[in-house]
């Protein structure tokens, strides 16, 4: 659809086991909730999302997302043909606001799992990255594109790095010109998302 389309998601559990959602390829990259398009003022809240290769593919303006539990996303394939496991994947749009939110991404496998949280756009200014638990992938939290000046990382807690079967899991990693305006409170924690007393600081 096109135009200010909205839509709202609030305290549901769409789940499928592991690997039988609506998939058509091991590339399709195919979210739980799919907002392909540029919708405003979406509210995803409250929710249990998994079994898809994403949690929530988003692009436009003034989304909220909060409150969820992204995990157990479906790795399917073998490389070169094989899912790229997001728990966001963001598109396009400002003012994203990813809070509150537990994000598993079950470590890394050196093929399938790429972030907790991707902005893979051209221009996203002034997303929010506050108070979550971010878990597992290649790189925990992947910015690639311009994010303007307000863009802000908190008060998260990530996850170990899994380095069991290669040696280069980030828990940040900006290209193509991305900025962070704030980091800060973001720390270590284990498996199950305590954090560590006192923080033991992740640092971009």
């Amino acid at each position: 659809s096109t135009g200010n389309t909205t839509f709202t998601v609030r305290n549901s559990t769409l789940r499928w086991l592991d690997g039988t959602g609506t998939i058509t390829d091991a590339g399709s990259g195919a979210g739980v909730i799919q907002g392909s398009k540029n919708y405003t003022g979406v509210l995803i809240e409250g929710n249990d999302l998994s079994g898809m290769p994403d949690g929530i593919q988003a692009a436009g303006d003034n989304w909220i997302i909060g409150n969820n539990w992204i995990h157990k996303l479906a790795r399917i394939g073998a490389y070169p043909n094989n899912t790229h496991n997001d728990g966001i994947q963001m598109y396009g749009g400002s003012n994203m606001q990813i809070v509150n939110n537990r994000i598993e991404l079950d470590g890394f496998d050196g093929v399938h799992q790429n972030g907790t949280v991707f902005f893979q756009v051209n221009n996203a200014p002034s997303p929010k990255v506050i108070g979550n638990f971010l878990e597992g992938g290649g790189v925990v939290v992947r910015f690639e594109g311009s994010l303007g000046t307000g863009a802000v990382v908190k008060d998260n807690v990530f996850g170990p790095l899994d380095t069991s079967v290669a040696d280069w899991p980030f828990y940040y990693y900006p290209n193509n010109g991305a900025v962070i305006a704030e980091w800060s409170n973001n720390c270590k924690g284990d498996a199950q998302g305590n954090k560590f007393e006192p923080c033991q600081p992740v640092n971009k």
